[in-house]
């Protein structure tokens, strides 16, 4: 059952998520992600959080 559920899933993503990921990705280039203004849902709250957070850390590490 595992080999199926990882079969399934790999097809998913090949034939319906990755060309869309392969645009979005080519269309933001090297802009960070949430530099560019996203539409966030409810369910994004804690990346968005996260990602903030270390950004911060990593700005007084450098001493920006």
């Amino acid at each position: 059952m595992t080999e199926q559920i990882r079969a399934n899933a790999e097809y998913v993503f090949v034939h319906e998520d990755q060309w869309m990921l392969e645009a979005i990705q080519k269309g933001l280039g090297s802009a960070d992600f949430l530099e560019s203004k996203p539409a966030l849902m409810q369910s994004d709250a804690a990346m968005v959080a996260t990602r903030r957070a270390l950004a911060q850390l990593i700005a007084q590490e450098s001493g920006e």
